[in-house]
């Protein structure tokens, strides 16, 4: 096995639920190197508040239907959108209050849509919501 530094890696694009992460317990004690799967790291953070989206093997194919499927978001109870690989939309994405999004490995989310409007809304008074690293392009 070759030794690599961990900046040295390739990025993982997609993530998938069945991946394993390399983890270390105890790292302030008596460390022990140890795996986790990003299934089950995704429910010990944020108890299913996390939510993926990708081409394959997340919980959601488009940003739109991740968005839409949240609507108990809130100050307690905040939400994050991990999107790895190219997404193609056929409709707006519109932003939420509370919800984060986070783009994976350069991620880009196409939105080609045949209404006229903007690729990217955030109606009313968006609050405490941040999205990065995602490139929203609109096509059409």
């Amino acid at each position: 096995m070759t030794t690599s530094k961990l900046t040295g890696l390739t990025a993982l694009s997609p993530i998938l639920r069945s991946d394993i992460l390399y983890a270390v317990s105890d790292p302030g004690g008596v460390p022990v190197s140890k795996k986790v799967t990003v299934s089950s790291l995704r429910n010990a953070i944020l108890a299913g508040r996390v939510l993926t989206v990708g081409p394959t093997g997340a919980d959601y194919s488009l940003l739109s239907a991740a968005l839409s499927a949240i609507s108990d978001a809130g100050a307690s109870n905040q939400y994050v959108i991990l999107v790895s690989g190219d997404i193609a939309e056929t409709v707006r994405i519109d932003a939420k209050s509370h919800v984060h999004v986070v783009g994976l490995g350069g991620a880009t989310v196409t939105v080609t849509d045949t209404t006229g409007l903007q690729a990217f809304y955030a109606s009313g008074a968006i609050t405490n919501s941040i999205w990065r690293d995602l490139k929203i392009v609109r096509a059409g």
